[in-house]
């Protein structure tokens, strides 16, 4: 059994479309541990299946923005808004307008149902807006072969063109990955404006070479080595592991043997949120009546977000 500390970092936003694919890849890999098949070009086929499979939460951890030069809010974008079902994604595209003009972001998933909407009420897209998602193909290749377009002018937007406090807060999205253990990690989903790709104890199975064989738990901040309490969370940890590999080797499959696992086990999470959901969640999970576990992690992300971008230090 391997004990670690938690640790957060801050993956980095590239700008061009293959890097933005990449990330999302290495994202979605994190379920199954398999960072390990990543190749320069693998993003195209994992990305392909995952669309096949309907997988579509996985892409949300990329997304897009544009800027619309027009004077007037598009019909297209406006009966998006009028008549997305209360189910669909698109309710997640975000509109402000302000110095860097009207601007309209989402992520790849709600980028997907909006184009749903428009082929099924026949709206035309513009051309620029078609051209920036055919950029992103094979997210939106199935797609894109049945939307109209028109002439109305679109620009793409990255995040360092955003110019007012409330657009960094409501358009630029930021991806942590975290590695704590599954209680910290119930409490990092409740954020659900956020996306998420956890690793699964589904389908990992940790009797396997690539785990060493071994099961991985995050040593509690609260616990001190040496002492009776340290010695007892050690054993039972030591004790489900004994018993998570017997079920193993008594053809339980993973997700069977997994009933057994502490909640002390090491899980990775990749989470992304907008700059505005990060403050909330900074608000909450910093402080002092947060469970002490939460509040180290969230503390890490802390840091790790002012670094990337300190004019978040005002918002908080």
């Amino acid at each position: 059994m391997k004990i670690i500390d938690p640790s957060v970092i801050l993956l980095e936003r590239p700008f061009d479309p293959v890097g933005i694919l990449r990330n999302v890849e290495l994202c979605g890999r994190v379920c199954y541990k398999s960072e390990g098949n990543i190749t320069s070009d693998s993003y195209k086929g994992f990305i392909e299946r995952i669309v096949k499979r309907g997988h579509e939460a996985v892409l949300e951890h990329g997304g897009l923005i544009i800027r619309l030069d027009d004077q007037h809010l598009p019909t297209w974008y406006e009966c998006l808004v009028a008549d997305a079902s209360c189910t669909s994604t698109a309710l997640y595209l975000v509109h402000t307008r302000g110095p860097s003009g009207r601007v309209v972001s989402g992520n790849f998933r709600a980028w997907r149902d909006a184009l749903r909407l428009c082929i099924k009420y026949s709206l035309c897209i513009p051309e620029g807006l078609y051209d920036a998602l055919d950029a992103y193909s094979p997210m939106f290749s199935d797609l894109l072969s049945h939307v109209h377009t028109d002439k109305e002018r679109v620009t793409q937007l990255f995040e360092g063109s955003l110019k007012a406090d409330y657009e960094i807060q409501a358009h630029m999205r930021k991806t942590l990955w975290f590695t704590c253990d599954r209680g910290v990690s119930h409490e990092l989903v409740r954020h659900r404006p956020a996306s998420f790709c956890q690793e699964s104890t589904r389908y990992c199975n940790y009797s396997k070479g690539d785990f060493g064989g071994e099961i991985t738990v995050i040593k509690p901040c609260f616990l001190q080595e040496g002492t009776s309490q340290y010695e007892m969370w050690f054993g039972a940890c030591k004790h489900a592991e004994t018993a998570y590999f017997d079920m193993l080797t008594a053809d339980c499959t993973p997700q069977q043997a997994r009933s057994v696992l502490p909640n002390s086990l090491k899980t990775e999470v990749a989470m992304t949120a907008t700059v505005g959901e990060w403050i909330h969640f900074l608000r909450l999970r910093c402080s002092e009546a947060a469970h002490p576990q939460m509040r180290e992690v969230a503390t890490l992300a802390k840091d790790a977000l002012l670094r990337d971008l300190p004019v978040m230090e005002k918002w908080l």
